[in-house]
């Protein structure tokens, strides 16, 4: 399940404007899982685009899993890096 703390961070979140920015969900865990999909869509609920499904690991990464992490971590970085450029893009040309 997810971590109690966060329940408050997602309460938080909603109360942000929030619509339209990038975000994903991503962790490990030990024993069933779901907590990323559980993340996911109080995210969305939240009005953040989601960039990806989740990622989600059982237990430490192995190198596989590894990788997998930092692809993804790429992705939201590219993602979050062009919505930045073109918002600039925007503010520019409306200036």
């Amino acid at each position: 399940g997810v971590y109690p703390d966060f329940y408050a961070l997602l309460a938080l979140l909603k109360g942000l404007r929030l619509d339209g920015r990038l975000g994903a969900a991503f962790g490990s865990y030990g024993w069933s899982g779901g907590a990323v999909a559980k993340l996911s869509a109080a995210l969305q609920d939240a009005g953040l685009q989601l960039v990806d499904a989740g990622l989600d690991v059982k237990l430490v990464p192995g190198p596989q899993e590894a990788g997998r992490c930092q692809d993804f971590a790429r992705e939201l970085a590219s993602q979050i890096r062009a919505q930045s450029a073109g918002g600039a893009a925007r503010t520019a040309a409306a200036g």
